[in-house]
């Protein structure tokens, strides 16, 4: 066993070296969309799926990545909205090298979500869509349609420096 980015996480030796160590919704909303609003929301696309991610400390010495799912639907006069993150243990050659100041640069975050993003869309969009699912059926008179399959997802990128 050895440890993950995650202290007190035991990873088993012959584990992958990048994995999904956790997934969470970070926000759900549904909400209908009438006057202005309506008009403004049909200038969107129906349906967006936006992954992004970004570097946080576990602990000071720690540095871990996460990425974030975000869907955004506008259908039949509704708006729904869910995020979800999932939270990526990298370990030996999977993880990348830090800059003096202990932080990965923008362009090694970019990689990073670009190279993570795809593999781990399915995983956020099951979570996401099945969000969006209970909250339509939860709310009166809402028909919103989610789709079953992951979009095609639009990737937000850092600026570098």
């Amino acid at each position: 066993m050895t440890d993950s980015t995650y202290p007190g996480i035991p990873i088993a030796s012959n584990a992958p070296d990048t994995m999904l160590a956790a997934v969470d919704i970070v926000r759900s909303i549904i909400q209908p969309v009438t006057g202005d609003r309506e008009a403004e929301a049909r200038e969107h696309d129906n349906d967006v799926w936006t992954i992004y991610g970004d570097q946080f400390r576990v602990t000071p010495d720690r540095l871990a990545f996460r990425l974030f799912g975000d869907l955004s639907i506008f259908d039949n006069g509704w708006f729904v909205g869910v995020t979800v993150a999932v939270m990526v243990d990298m370990r030996g050659n999977d993880r990348p090298a830090t800059l003096p100041d202990g932080t990965w640069s923008p362009a090694t975050e970019n990689a990073l979500t670009e190279r993570l993003g795809a593999w781990a869309s399915h995983v956020m969009w099951d979570v996401a869509s099945s969000c969006a699912r209970r909250l339509a059926a939860q709310s009166y008179a809402s028909s919103p349609h989610v789709p079953i399959t992951t979009p095609e997802a639009v990737l937000l990128l850092s600026e570098e420096e």
